[in-house]
Order: C-alpha cells, then sequence, then structure tokens
C-alpha cells in the first residue's frame, strides 16, 4: 500500500499540467470548469512570472481568466492566522501579494486594502507590504474604480493612514504616509481625512491626525493649496491656518491667494495663517499684507480677539500700508485705543483725517483724535503744530484743558503755549471767570490745571495779557488783579503797581500791601500817599497772596 501511494503521487506529479499549459487554458477557454480548475491550480503555486504572463494576454476569455485567478489569490488573503506563520506560510502569503499587485486591478486593489485593514497580530509585516504594494499600484496610475467604490489605489492609502489603533496600526500608517508624500495629488483627500480626524476624541483621532500632519508637511506647496482650499467655514477648519504655518514659506503664495475670496471665514483663515507665516518670511508676506487693499480687513482681524497674539503684526503692516490704511483707522477710533496709538504715529499722514474728527458730534471720539494728534505733537512738534497751534482750534483746545478727561494731559498745555498770547488770552479770561469779588474760587480743580498752565507762558506774554485785561475790562479789573498777585510772576510787581495807580482802590491797596509782595507792598503805600492815606497796623483787606494758587 505504501509503495502505491507513493507510485500514486509520482505519477500525479508526472502527468500535472504545465504552468504553461494552466496559463494557456486560463488565457483560452469559454469553459467555466476548465477555467477554475486552472485557475485553483495556479494560485496554489503563486508563482509571479506565470501570473504576469497571463495578464499580458488578450482577449475576453483571457480577462475571465485573470479575474478567476486573481478571485483566488484574493481568497488566500481572507484566511484568518491562529498563531505565527510558518516561512512557507509566510513566502506564500507574500508571493500572493505580488501576485495580486501584477494583476493590479480594482478588485485586487479592494482586496490588498481589506487585507491591510485586517488587525491581525501574525501577518502585521506582511499587511505592511500590501500597504507597498498599493503604493506601487498608485505609482503606475491603476485603472479607476467603479463609481461608488474606491477611486484607486491612491485613495485607498489614504484610507490606510485612517485605520483604526490595533495591531501594527503605527508601522502600517507610517508606511501609506511615506508612500503618499510623493503624490501631491493625494493632498485634498488628506486634508478632508484629516478634518474628519481633528473632530475625534479617541485615539485612531490622534494618531490619524499626526500621520496625515506629517504628509502634509512633507508635501509642501502642494498640500498648502489643498489646506486653503478647506479654510471653507462648512468644514471644521480650524486645525487648517495653524498647518499652513507649520508647512512654512511654500504655503505662502497659496495662502495670499486666499485673501480675495469671497466668503470672510476663508479670508479670515487665510490672514490667521499669513500672519504666523511672517515670522518666517516678513518680506513676502508683507507682499500680499502691506497693501491698501488689505488695510480694511486688517483692522476687522485687529478687534477680534482670536488675532490677538498677531496684533502686533497688524499694527505694524497697517503703518507700512500708510495713508490708505487711515480711513479704516478711523472707523474703529472711538472705541479702539489701539487706533488712536497707531494713527498718532502716522503723524502727517492722518493728520487732516482728525483734524476733521475734532468737529465730531461724538464727544469720546473728538476726545481720541486730539489724543492721536497730541501724541504726533509729542513725537514731533514742528510738523504738528499747523494741525494744532491754529486760532480756530483754540476754543476747542481750551474747552478740553477745562475738562477732567484730558486736563492733565501735558502735551496739550504745550500746544496751548505754542498758540502764544491768544490762547494766554483765552485761558486767562477763564481762569478769571473762576474768581469770585472776594478773591475765592468757584471751582477749585478747573482753576489749578488753568492757573499751572498760565505759568508755562513766557511771563511777559502772561504779564500783557493780565495788564490788557484789567485796562479793558473793567467788570473783571478786580477780578484780574487778584489772579495777578496769586500768579506772582517774577518781574510783573512794576506793572500790577501802575495799574493799581490807574484803577486801584482802597481794598485792593490793602491787598498788595498784605501779599507778601516787598515790591506790591510799596506800590500799595504809594497808592496810599497819592490818594491821602496812611498806612497803620490793622485788620485790611488780605483777599490774594503773592504766587500763592
Amino acid at each position: 500500500m505504501l509503495a502505491f501511494l507513493v507510485m500514486l503521487g509520482s505519477l500525479l506529479t508526472g502527468c500535472s499540467a504545465s504552468e504553461a499549459d494552466l496559463i494557456d487554458t486560463l488565457a483560452t477557454t469559454d469553459d467555466a470548469k476548465a477555467r477554475g480548475k486552472a485557475a485553483t491550480e495556479l494560485a496554489s503555486r503563486h508563482s509571479r512570472a506565470a501570473t504576469e504572463t497571463l495578464v499580458a494576454s488578450s482577449g475576453a476569455n483571457a480577462a475571465a481568466g485573470i479575474a478567476a485567478l486573481r478571485d483566488h489569490y484574493l481568497a488566500a488573503l481572507e484566511v484568518e492566522p491562529t498563531k505565527a506563520l510558518s516561512e512557507k506560510q509566510t513566502t506564500a502569503l507574500d508571493e500572493t501579494i505580488d501576485c495580486l499587485a501584477v494583476i493590479g486591478d480594482t478588485p485586487a486593489m479592494l482586496g490588498l486594502l481589506g487585507f491591510v485593514q485586517n488587525n491581525n497580530e501574525w501577518i502585521i509585516q506582511q499587511r505592511v507590504d500590501a500597504v507597498g504594494v498599493l503604493a506601487t499600484m498608485a505609482t503606475a496610475a491603476s485603472p479607476p474604480a467603479p463609481a461608488g467604490t474606491s477611486q484607486g489605489a491612491l485613495t485607498a492609502l489614504v484610507g490606510v493612514i485612517g485605520i483604526p489603533d490595533g495591531w501594527g496600526s503605527d508601522g502600517i500608517r507610517a508606511a501609506a504616509a511615506d508612500a503618499l508624500i510623493d503624490h501631491p495629488e493625494a493632498a485634498p483627500r488628506l486634508v478632508e481625512l484629516r478634518s474628519e480626524a481633528g473632530g475625534v476624541s479617541a485615539n485612531w483621532g490622534a494618531s490619524t491626525a499626526r500621520a496625515v500632519d506629517g504628509v502634509l508637511l512633507k508635501q509642501g506647496e502642494p498640500a498648502a493649496v489643498a489646506l486653503v482650499a478647506a479654510l471653507a467655514p462648512a468644514q471644521d477648519a480650524a486645525w487648517v491656518p495653524e498647518m499652513l504655518c507649520t508647512i512654512g514659506t511654500p504655503a505662502i503664495a497659496p495662502t495670499g491667494g486666499a485673501l480675495t475670496d469671497p466668503d470672510a471665514a476663508v479670508r479670515a483663515g487665510a490672514l490667521g495663517a499669513l500672519l504666523c507665516l511672517r515670522g518666517q518670511d516678513r518680506a513676502a508676506v508683507d507682499g500680499f499684507l502691506a497693501s491698501p487693499d488689505r488695510a480694511a480687513q486688517l483692522v476687522e482681524a485687529h478687534s477680534n480677539e482670536a488675532f490677538s497674539p498677531r496684533y502686533a503684526d497688524i499694527e505694524e503692516i497697517l503703518f507700512a500700508i500708510g495713508e490708505p490704511a487711515v480711513g479704516p483707522l478711523a472707523g474703529v477710533l472711538g472705541s479702539a485705543d489701539w487706533a488712536v496709538d497707531l494713527l498718532g504715529r502716522f503723524g502727517t499722514a492722518a493728520a487732516p483725517e482728525l483734524v476733521s474728527l475734532l468737529g465730531d458730534g461724538d464727544p469720546a471720539l473728538r476726545a481720541r483724535a486730539l489724543k492721536a494728534l497730541l501724541d504726533f505733537y509729542d513725537a514731533h512738534p514742528g510738523e504738528a503744530a499747523p494741525y494744532l497751534v491754529t486760532p480756530e482750534r483754540l476754543p476747542f483746545l481750551v474747552e478740553t484743558y477745562a475738562s477732567t478727561s484730558v486736563a492733565a494731559e501735558w502735551t496739550l498745555g504745550d500746544v496751548l503755549v505754542a498758540s502764544g498770547q491768544p490762547a494766554a488770552n483765552a485761558i486767562v479770561g477763564r481762569t478769571v471767570g473762576l474768581l469770585t469779588q472776594e478773591g475765592d474760587w468757584t471751582d477749585a480743580g478747573t482753576a489749578l490745571r488753568f492757573y499751572e498752565l498760565i505759568l508755562r507762558f513766557d511771563p511777559a506774554t502772561a504779564t500783557n495779557v493780565l495788564v490788557d485785561l484789567v485796562a479793558n475790562d473793567a467788570a473783571s479789573r478786580q477780578r484780574t488783579l487778584f489772579l495777578a498777585v496769586k500768579l506772582g510772576i517774577p518781574g510783573s510787581e512794576d506793572r500790577l503797581n501802575d495799574l493799581l495807580m490807574q484803577v486801584g482802590d482802597v481794598s485792593m491797596a490793602e491787598d498788595y500791601l498784605n501779599s507778601g509782595s516787598e515790591l506790591l507792598s510799596q506800590g500799595g503805600e504809594r497808592w496810599a500817599t497819592a490818594h491821602g492815606y496812611y498806612v497803620e497796623s490793622g485788620p485790611g483787606s488780605h483777599r490774594t497772596t503773592w504766587g500763592s494758587f
């Protein structure tokens, strides 16, 4: 019996059809039974050379034979090993995968994808090898799949990156990622997958996102184009600007092109990415952003807290844009402190617009416009003076100086002092109006601001104003003299004594005598002698003190 079996085995081996015969049968027969038998036999040999020969055949019968052989190979991939493969099994599986790569049609590709996605710990290396086969098929531009199924091996590779975490998943993702780096045409699908993964909190989402990010980063500009397209608000694209920035300078041009997109969300996303990219290539980014057309968008972005890390960049770019940015900045001046500061730096480029705003009906806007002009004056007084040191500005400036909101501005005082005698006339007149006939202040706070400002004027100018007011305004004469004594302007005593002699009375003479000024006291004595009085100790008038508020 044993000898018979050996003889029979030898006989069967000798009578088996050769690979050439099997290939010929599969390429020519229209008999389904014969085709099936030949496919079974040839598949068991998993010969790449034989498979290549068959695939090179043509005709309807050959197509059916190839499909039959392919189906046997796919069936071999569906076997689920329950333990580590033997060397012989490993070799057979590797060769089967290679044969499917040779066939390379859509069912073969789908079968390989299914094999890769098979979470089995005993075939991890073979799954990685299958990813390599898919990569080869993608490079060879495998035939497109029928509508409704996969769009080819390239799309299958993208799907591999999205496999769930499991046995060998990291290595399998890495193999797919490495293959996709050289396929920028896959970038749109990768971006889509990344958006899907970004919304998943499980490990799958994080692992997939990391893998996709690695591919996009290495693809460079083609990935940036796909990322810019993903800025549309219909997608979860919060991660996109950051990824564009990570890609770096290759992303600048595609991102800059999105600044004119009709959708505001796309424009905002592109702007955020460019502001981030500015740290890598300032000149290239500013080529897109430092343009009059971008001024309004930049101003709007500065009003958005999401751009707060980039506010300094925005201000710098707006300053580079210059005068075309003044209008948009003026539009937010009433509510944005940063716009006040920036317009002040603009100088003459912004001054005409700021001057026009001094007449606005909104007090807050007027105050902010003035603040910007004062900042300009503080930095460049000669350039700013023509916009502030003018007769038409004077009433507004004096009124503003009297207010509690900006009265403490030292620069505003500088402007008034630079305005010379016209400003001194207005300020002295306002200050006299705050005195009573007894020399008391009706509004000490406002009076003190004016009092200190008068002392900043040239002494001769201030003295001339006081003298002129005494001479020309009888109604305020006594209060003006009170103010003159309170100011205590050095060198004004002789002229004040002359005024006392001309228009003084007994009480005012006593005020001079008791003012604490030796020169004024002497003037009081001369007035008394001239008017038939003599001086003696007693409770005389003492409504003012020299140089004392």
